[in-house]
Parts: structure tokens; C-alpha cells; sequence
């Protein structure tokens, strides 16, 4: 059996940080897996099997994991404080620079783009339309040799040589992510619950009164379907 929250976690660096969280602040039921990509898409299905009810994940693996599995999918978002800090090493790079990822990764950069005006920037969002490999070469024709991006860009720039800077998420964003996901497993157990006592309610109601006025005893479907409908009002 699985933990209610599984983080599916596409690197080691964030892998390492969610572990240690959970364990700091403290955090119950949440349990941390790596995969990235294809590999993070398999952990989820296996989540999903196993029990899970809330997966949390990042990037291009939060992407895909949103597209496959049935049980909500809470995003690792990008902060302003990792965007800056991802740029720490680079700020004195006057060559072109590609920042590359998907969409949901990419948008994180227009907080800091006019601050970058003196650089030459490119940026490209990724999609299953054309392999990462591909993508990158096509910049490296281009002459850009510097990259800026999420595991699959920084393992694929360096294969070529070419000098790459990962894109990390702080321990603000993790938080932030694990809070919501707590907040939705919770909002599950609680209807959840609230359906089990409605039932209870439609289960024990074998009653219902006639035109003439007269109590008789009935399990019709009817009177179930207007029962709950009762009860739902009451409760509401």
C-alpha cells in the first residue's frame, strides 16, 4: 500500500530536498519516488495501482503525468527566487543563451526577461512533436552553445559538449506544491465521508407516504433518488 501523496520527483537534487522536507517540517503520508519523463510516467501509473490519491511533480514529468493518469496532479511551479537563482552562474555570459523546457517551465522566465536585456536570450518550449535531441541541435546550429533547462535539456546539451545550468525548484516551491496537495487529499477524504453518510441516510429509509395519506413500506428506486436529494439539501 502507498502513501496517500506520492511526489514523483524528475531529478536527484529534488529528490534529495523533498525527502528532507518531509522530514524536517514533518510531513505525514507523503512519499517521494524519482523518474523523470517516460520513467515518471511509469512511477505514476504504479501509484495509481498501489493506492495513491494526490501525485505532485515538476516540469515536462508534471506534463505528462497530467495527461495519463485519473487522480488530481499538483504542479512543482517555478518561483521568482529559483528563477534568479538559476541565472546566478550566467548573468556575466554575453553569449547566446537558450532557455529551453516545456511550456509550463518556459513561462517562469518572463518574470525576469527585461531584466536580462543585455543578453541575447532564446527561448524555446518544448513539445512531443519533435524529439529534445533534435531541438537542441537545431540551436546548437545556430551557434548557441549555452543552455539553461530542466533534466532531459541539461543531460542532452552536455552529451554535445555544450555547457548547460539546470533549473531547480527551492524548498518554497516543494512546500507550496505538498500544502496543496494536502489540501486536495483532504477535500477527498471529506467527501468521501459526506457520501458514505448520505448513503447510510438512503440505506435505513424504507418509508414513504402514499396518496392516500397512508405510511407503507418501499425500497423504490424513486424514493432512494428523492431521499438523497433530500439529504443533500439538509446538508447543504
Amino acid at each position: 500500500m502507498m502513501n496517500d501523496i506520492v511526489l514523483i520527483s524528475p531529478f536527484d537534487g529534488l529528490n534529495a530536498m523533498a525527502k528532507k522536507l518531509i522530514e524536517t517540517v514533518p510531513y505525514q503520508d507523503v512519499e517521494v519516488v524519482g523518474g523523470d519523463l517516460m520513467q515518471g510516467v511509469h512511477e505514476a501509473r504504479k501509484a495509481v495501482s498501489r493506492g495513491a490519491e494526490v501525485i505532485i511533480s515538476r516540469g515536462g514529468t508534471y506534463s505528462k503525468i497530467l495527461e495519463i493518469v485519473n487522480i488530481p496532479v499538483v504542479e512543482i511551479k517555478l518561483t521568482a527566487f529559483d528563477v534568479f537563482n538559476s541565472f546566478k552562474e550566467i548573468r556575466h555570459i554575453s553569449a547566446p543563451i537558450a532557455i529551453v523546457g516545456y511550456e509550463n517551465v518556459i513561462q517562469g522566465y518572463d518574470i525576469i526577461e527585461d531584466l536580462l536585456t543585455v543578453q541575447n536570450i532564446v527561448k524555446l518550449t518544448l513539445d512531443d512533436t519533435e524529439s529534445v535531441d533534435s531541438q537542441i541541435k537545431k540551436l546548437m546550429a545556430q551557434g548557441i552553445e549555452v543552455f539553461v533547462g530542466d533534466t532531459i535539456v541539461n543531460s542532452v546539451a552536455k552529451k554535445y559538449g555544450c555547457k548547460s545550468y539546470m533549473i531547480e525548484s527551492g524548498e518554497t516551491a516543494i512546500a507550496n506544491a505538498i500544502d496543496e496537495a494536502i489540501r486536495i487529499l483532504n477535500a477527498i477524504k471529506s467527501d468521501r465521508e459526506r457520501m458514505k453518510r448520505y448513503m447510510a441516510v438512503i440505506d435505513n429509509t424504507s418509508i414513504v407516504i402514499n396518496l392516500t395519506s397512508e405510511i407503507t413500506a418501499a425500497h423504490s428506486l424513486r424514493l432512494r433518488l428523492f431521499l438523497f436529494c433530500q439529504c443533500i439539501y439538509f446538508a447543504s
